[in-house]
């Protein structure tokens, strides 16, 4: 197996293991502050990313400081996608929020990857991709603001809420997907980036804390189900997420992300304040159609560049013999 197809393999791990969270994650919400919920989780995530890296730690800090604007950057945009996603859910179906955030990736990956990362544009089948995902994104919109998703009808002011914070959630995500990216480049493997990514989210969700709030978790029923979402709702998946990265371009992560809301509108209905809703079904179908359309695209171009490179090699190898013969 390739390392492109290993990498769209991991994250589609990442995006089962989330839908699953996303269930549980729900009715939790019903008892509990949000922003205790998220600094709790990645409190422990930071944690136990930073642990790993306890025999390494100096050469940890000497490669955060060569590239400080680029882990700062991370920090922001996970802090950014994770802020909004939660308080997007307060508004929105779930299938929805993930949709749309996911379809705001493949476009803007192409837009930000050319001159983040030149060298490396998008081919024709990832562009075709991205507007047909962009297409899916507007009947999602359009549905929900009707009122035909699966929450039903929600005011104009709620739903321009939960639509604007779902954008800046997808942005984000394109955003920490290319700096990931770049940390990469830079000899940072996932677990160390891991370890270095939630800092900022911690510190703003600490600042962000209703008066209060920590008491609850003295609670004997709070702390299992917390660490419960941070093993397998945070750290297996994002693991999985950032190991993905690694091994594929943006544009790739990007789409293979878009088919998040396949997963979620399967799962979201053990949640029963929802109901089935025709209109997000058909985005989502034609999300996962499309995405289809651009992984598929993208794999062949890692195919096509890994042939040339061998076929690059061939001569040399040919003039070698000659000179041996």
């Amino acid at each position: 197996m390739s390392l492109t197809a290993t990498g769209i393999l991991l994250i589609l791990v990442y995006n089962l293991l989330s839908a699953t969270k996303g269930v549980y994650l729900a009715s939790l919400l019903q008892a509990y502050h949000p922003v205790l919920i998220l600094v709790a989780c990645f409190s422990l995530v930071a944690l136990f990313f930073v642990a790993l890296q306890a025999m390494s730690l100096r050469r940890l800090v000497g490669r955060v400081r060569s590239a400080v604007p680029d882990v700062i950057a991370v920090n922001l945009t996970t802090a950014g996608s994770w802020f909004s996603f939660y308080y997007a859910l307060k508004f929105l179906e779930p299938a929805v929020v993930t949709s749309i955030s996911a379809s705001v990736g493949p476009l803007s990956t192409i837009l930000l990857a050319k001159r983040l990362r030149p060298g490396k544009p998008a081919t024709r089948a990832e562009i075709v991709s991205s507007v047909g995902i962009l297409g899916a994104m507007f009947v999602l919109i359009s549905g929900t603001w009707l009122g035909y998703s699966a929450v039903g009808a929600i005011d104009a002011p709620r739903a321009a809420v939960g639509i604007a914070a779902t954008l800046l959630c997808g942005i984000c995500v394109v955003g920490n997907t290319i700096f990931s990216k770049r940390l990469n480049d830079r000899a940072m493997d996932s677990r160390a980036v891991m370890a270095v990514r939630f800092f900022i989210l911690i510190a703003l969700g600490t600042l962000l804390l209703p008066t209060g709030s920590v008491a609850a978790l003295t609670s004997p029923g709070t702390l299992p189900p917390i660490f419960l979402i941070a093993i397998f709702g945070v750290i297996i998946p994002l693991y999985a997420l950032q190991v993905g990265i690694a091994r594929c371009e943006p544009i790739v992560v990007a789409l293979t992300l878009a088919t998040a809301p396949l997963f979620v509108y399967a799962v979201q209905f053990f949640d029963a304040r929802l109901h089935a809703s025709p209109i997000t079904l058909v985005g989502v179908a034609l999300l996962t159609m499309f995405t289809a359309v651009g992984a598929i695209g993208g794999l062949r171009r890692s195919r096509g560049a890994a042939v040339s490179a061998q076929g690059a090699t061939l001569p040399c190898a040919g003039r070698a013999g000659a000179r041996r013969i």
